[in-house]
């Protein structure tokens, strides 16, 4: 039974789960909108937003949970290309959904892959007591984001501290060489830098660029672009990037010069 042969089998044992779609923001769209033209595919959307999958379950239910969903929902949907686009984590688990199912992933665009948080320290989370000196720091059960009144009506900025633990551990047991070697599937990684004062401090750059390195994608098959003026950890959205544009050109030089997405003759 091969990968796709699987995760169809699985597909079919999750009747009535809700979509975990998440919002598309401008830059999904226009790539959607264009190729989908270009190709003479139609386009589908979802509004629905993620489900909080992120309270009391473990890494590798977390992976299964939110990255297969993606690759079943994508493999059932027809033979032809399955390109994953993944922001932080998403593109974390966009890179071990490509390691894992090579038959059905044949293109991956990582925004700010979370290959390790920024924060030197976060490896604590994932050790003994991990949880309880989450909580310390956080003064509590739940860790609460800076309001912002651009994204807040998309994002949830109040989450259990239990999902900060798993994030980290997810990252450890899912971001290493094994995995990467297992890529070999054309890849386009952005993310934000300037220099050492002005880089996104989110997520680790240079594991990013260790991540990069490691990949078992040829040399001709992979690009990797840093964006000066991003400014923000999302950089393809234009709530939080006013340069998204230049990602949206860079992801589009990608998928046709080097995933080789051409238009195709329509009857």
């Amino acid at each position: 039974m091969n990968s796709r042969e699987r995760v169809l089998k699985a597909f079919k044992r999750l009747p009535g789960l809700p979509d975990r779609v998440p919002v598309q923001f401008e830059l999904c769209r226009q790539l959607s909108d264009h190729f989908g033209k270009e190709l003479g595919i139609p386009v589908h959307y979802t509004d629905n937003p993620y489900e909080d999958v992120t309270y009391r379950i473990s890494a590798n239910e977390l992976r299964v949970a939110m990255g297969s969903d993606v690759v079943v929902t994508g493999a059932a949907v027809s033979d032809d290309y399955k390109i994953l686009m993944g922001t932080s984590t998403g593109g974390t688990l966009a890179l071990q959904m490509a390691a894992d199912y090579p038959d059905i992933v044949a293109a991956v665009i990582l925004y700010s892959p979370n290959v390790r948080i920024a924060n030197k320290a976060s490896f604590l989370l994932g050790g003994p007591f991990g949880l309880q000196l989450g909580r310390m720091i956080s003064g509590g059960k739940y860790r609460i984001l800076a309001e912002d009144p651009k994204t807040d009506p998309f994002w949830n900025n109040k989450y259990r501290v239990e999902a900060v633990v798993y994030l980290q551990k997810l990252v450890v047991k899912t971001m290493k060489p094994s995995v990467f070697k297992k890529v070999t599937q054309p890849v386009f990684v952005g993310y934000y830098y300037k220099d050492k004062e002005h880089q996104d401090n989110t997520v680790s750059v240079p594991k990013i660029l260790w991540m990069y390195e490691k990949l078992g994608t040829a040399s001709d098959k992979k690009v990797s672009v840093a964006f000066p003026d991003a400014g923000a950890h999302v950089i393809g959205c234009d709530l939080t990037n006013p340069n998204w544009m230049k990602v949206y050109t860079a992801t589009e030089s990608f998928l046709i010069k080097t995933v080789g997405l051409t238009p195709v003759k329509t009857r």
